[in-house]
């Protein structure tokens, strides 16, 4: 009996498993300590796998003669997946067998997907009859393996954001122009009803605010204003030093913040390790702290979830402005504002693509798939230090609970920066409780050593925040985002299973 579509791997079975970033030693490192807990298993399975493949190697020939010989003792034969066997499991699923629909398929089995007339025909639906283009394909695979193929909004930002049209700095950018040029047009014009001029520009003002602290650009002079229970609680921490043994950085920023000053992402991070230091606050206090540093933070990763509905909402807002425009009895300047707003109106469609693309590659997959055990959720953030740069940061879920939820204790931590000087930097971080483990990766060997030459200064700050950096790794080699948030398999390894009846 032959088996080709049974499994979430269309019963084709994979070969070595995905080598997922992770950290271990290696030899363009400058520094290396102690290793991870996840490190030691790392290299094993790495050592074990090359060691799997040398024997592999060295007995093809062998192994594959074997594998065509039936015999008693071993019904069961693995064999190499030939296009033969794709061109069977399309005709037995009533599929024409033609080069577009084996290459779909070859697609299908790379990500881990069973070759049947269901995955099929939600496939072709998201691609919409442009299967030829690589980012359709990727895009209509991916929202296939989030249960969100039938999702045109979803499959359309996962192609956007796969074809690179995924800065988001240049698009909150062109955001705040365009709500700049239509808040000009409006000024000192009668063009609509007084109160929809006011409430629009109340909406774009705060848009930009918005958008502002997204960015980490907030006016520095503008202050924080606390209620009567939020200034007294920042009082009494600073004050009781007995019952709450502030660090210097916790201290410092508590004090930038009675001042009315933003924090800088270091700043946050150094208070909110209060919040689940034991005894420190009380859950009401835990709870008021907790506010006040989304009132006090820059970017915090909570608020593009938030943000997307706004611009949903606002993106409403314009057509129905739109609509009351299209009554103006000034035709020129009616023109000039219609224009500006169907340019503001394309402009919140390219920042809600990119929101809604971080949202559908943060689900867990529809599938479950033991070659693919890592789950992140994904976020993007402008960088505040360099313009039209961004920051990407996946952050794993805890795979053996229930939803997979992060567990802050115990996780990974990648972030992927857009630099001026160096190019792109990205850096794992193994978390156990207060122990953390670096691995940086450059673009640059003049990179990899900047980065070493500072890692005595990373120990410092993060001993400063409660924290003991156990390892420190860098080394020159890319890491691809992508292929992390869509994860496939090697069809060279994939094998075809055939039991004898």
């Amino acid at each position: 009996m032959d088996s080709v579509s049974a499994g979430s791997g269309g019963g084709i079975h994979p070969g070595a498993p995905i080598i997922w970033p992770t950290i271990k030693p290696t030899t363009s490192s400058t520094e290396s300590t102690t290793k991870s807990p996840t490190q030691s298993q790392s290299q094993s399975a790495s050592q074990a796998q090359s060691a799997a493949t040398a024997r592999q190697s060295s007995s093809s020939s062998a192994a594959t003669s074997s594998s065509s010989i039936a015999s008693p003792s071993n019904p069961n034969l693995a064999r190499t997946l030939s296009t033969q066997d794709i061109s069977a499991q399309l005709m037995s699923v009533g599929l024409a067998d033609t080069p577009e629909n084996q290459q779909l398929a070859s697609k299908m089995l790379e990500y881990g997907m069973e070759l049947s007339n269901d995955n099929f025909s939600q496939v072709f639906k998201a691609m919409q009859n442009k299967g030829s283009n690589q980012n359709t394909q990727t895009a209509a695979f991916t929202a296939l393996a989030k249960g969100m193929a039938a999702s045109q909004p979803a499959v359309q930002s996962l192609e956007q954001f796969f074809s690179g049209n995924n800065n988001l700095s240049s698009q909150l950018n062109q955001l705040t122009q365009s709500m700049s040029d239509v808040s000009q047009a409006m000024s000192g014009k009668n063009l609509l009803n007084p109160g929809v001029m006011a409430s629009l520009a109340s909406v774009l003002s705060e848009f930009d605010q918005n958008i502002k602290k997204m960015k980490n650009t907030s006016d520095p002079s503008k202050t924080i204003s606390f209620s009567k229970d939020q200034k007294s609680l920042l009082q009494g921490l600073l004050g009781d030093t007995n019952k709450t043994a502030l660090l210097p950085a916790q201290r410092n920023a508590l004090q930038k913040m009675l001042s009315g000053g933003f924090l800088s992402s270091e700043e946050m991070l150094s208070l909110q390790s209060m919040l689940s230091k034991e005894g420190m606050l009380s859950g009401e206090q835990a709870q008021m702290l907790n506010n006040i540093l989304k009132e006090a933070g820059g970017f915090n990763l909570e608020l593009s979830k938030n943000f997307l509905k706004d611009l949903t909402a606002l993106k409403a807002f314009i057509s129905g402005i739109q609509q009351q425009l299209a009554q103006s009895k000034n035709p020129a300047e009616r023109e000039n504002l219609m224009a500006l707003l169907k340019e503001l109106e394309a402009s919140i469609g390219g920042v809600m693509d990119n929101f809604t693309a971080q949202a559908v590659l943060s689900k867990l997959s529809k599938y479950y798939d033991p070659n693919f055990p890592d789950k992140y959720s994904y976020w993007m953030i402008p960088n505040p230090f360099v313009d039209k740069k961004n920051i990407e940061i996946l952050i794993k879920r805890d795979s053996s609970k229930k939803e997979a939820p992060i567990n802050p204790a115990k996780t990974q931590l990648i972030m992927k920066i857009e630099t001026e000087n160096f190019g792109d930097v990205a850096v794992i971080v193994e978390i156990s409780g207060k122990e953390l483990w670096y691995l940086f990766n450059t673009e640059s060997d003049d990179a990899r050593k900047y980065i070493a030459a500072n890692a005595a200064a990373l120990r410092e700050q993060m001993s400063n925040l409660d924290f003991q950096v156990k390892g420190f790794n860098s080394q020159v080699k890319k890491i691809e985002i992508n292929k992390i948030l869509s994860p496939t398999l090697d069809l060279d390894n994939l094998r075809r299973i055939k039991t004898e009846a």
